[in-house]
């Protein structure tokens, strides 16, 4: 029983899911949280995942030599998100202003209504990233309580 068996059994307990897909949506405000999850992003590459990303997080990742699909903020988001055709949302804000609040709102709005995980914390994206891309449900053992 490792750290990310751990992680993604704890996760999967709280209604997130294995990405059968792999089609994650990316929308990470500030630089210096991109430039923390540039090496997962590159591994979620590497596991040939499918990585859309909002224009400035497309933008960022592209620089750094990551192909990223760029989807506009707003309807263009959610009509992605309604028809399920992602795995993931990760969106951590960049600051609080109105329009951002807004935007990153209905994104993770949709998110839940459409059944969507979602992550807005990059120490849990980080988490969930390492435990996907090198765990698969069948690596999960399931055991009896008083074998913990």
């Amino acid at each position: 029983d490792g750290y990310q068996e751990a992680v993604l059994k704890a996760m999967l307990a709280a209604g997130y899911t294995i990405p059968k897909r792999k089609r994650l949506l990316l929308s990470v405000g500030q630089d210096t949280h991109k430039a923390k999850l540039l090496p997962f992003i590159k591994k979620l590459k590497q596991h040939k995942f499918k990585i859309y990303g909002t224009e400035g997080t497309a933008k960022f990742y592209r620089k750094n030599g990551i192909a990223i699909q760029v989807v506009k903020k707003g309807q263009p988001v959610i009509k992605l998100i309604e028809k399920k055709a992602i795995d993931c949302v990760i969106n951590i804000p960049r600051q609080y202003s109105h329009q951002e609040l807004t935007d990153g709102y209905r994104m993770r709005r949709a998110a839940i209504v459409w059944h969507i995980p979602l992550i807005s914390n990059v120490q849990i994206a980080k988490m969930y990233i390492n435990s996907v891309c090198n765990l698969t449900f069948d690596d999960l053992l399931i055991k009896a309580w008083h074998e913990y």
